[in-house]
C-alpha cells in the first residue's frame, strides 16, 4: 500500500512539473514585445513611421526608427517641396519602464574626429508615452538635426 501511494504522488508531481514547464512559454518571464512593429501617424501632406524592434536578451528593451517626410512651402525654390527625416542605427534604443521611455544623444558615439553637435550645445531628446493602442512621441531639440524643414517626429503613433 505504501509503494502504491508512493507512486501515486510521484505521478502528481511529475504531472504539475509539466504544466507548470508547458506553460513557462506562455508566461514568458516578463518579456514584453506588444509594442514590436510599425507605428504610423499620417495625413495629407506628411508622414511617419515609427518602428520599434524587440531586443530579446533584455526585458523592455527596444531598437528604435523613424522614417517621416512632409510637403511644404519652401522660400528657396519657390514651391513645394518634400522634406526628410528620419533616426535609423544601432544606438536608438529605449528601455519601457511604467509605459514610458526616453532617449537623448548623450548615448551615441561618434567616429573620432567628429560630432553632431558643438561643445555644450544641448542634444536631441525624445521622450515616448505607451498605451494599449496608441504611442505619443515629444522630442526636444530634433528638428534640423534628424528632420528637414518642417518636418517632426511629434504625435500619437497607431500600429500599422
Amino acid at each position: 500500500m505504501q509503494v502504491l501511494r508512493q507512486k501515486f504522488l510521484y505521478y502528481c508531481n511529475m504531472k504539475k512539473l509539466l504544466l507548470i514547464l508547458f506553460c513557462l512559454p506562455i508566461i514568458g518571464f516578463g518579456q514584453n514585445d506588444k509594442f514590436a512593429g510599425k507605428w504610423i501617424q499620417k495625413g495629407k501632406y506628411f508622414e511617419n513611421i515609427l518602428v520599434l524592434n524587440k531586443i530579446d536578451s533584455i526585458e523592455n528593451f527596444y531598437n528604435f526608427s523613424f522614417d517621416c517626410w512632409r510637403i511644404q512651402y519652401c522660400n528657396l525654390y519657390g514651391d513645394t517641396t518634400k522634406f526628410f527625416g528620419g533616426m535609423e542605427g544601432k544606438f536608438f534604443n529605449i528601455k519601457i519602464q511604467d509605459n514610458k521611455a526616453h532617449y537623448d544623444d548623450e548615448v551615441q558615439e561618434f567616429e573620432e574626429g567628429w560630432e553632431l553637435y558643438n561643445k555644450g550645445e544641448e542634444k536631441c531628446n525624445v521622450y515616448f508615452s505607451f498605451k494599449k493602442d496608441k504611442i505619443s512621441v515629444r522630442t526636444d531639440l530634433c528638428n534640423m538635426v534628424y528632420c528637414g524643414f518642417g518636418v517632426s517626429l511629434d504625435g500619437e503613433y497607431k500600429k500599422d
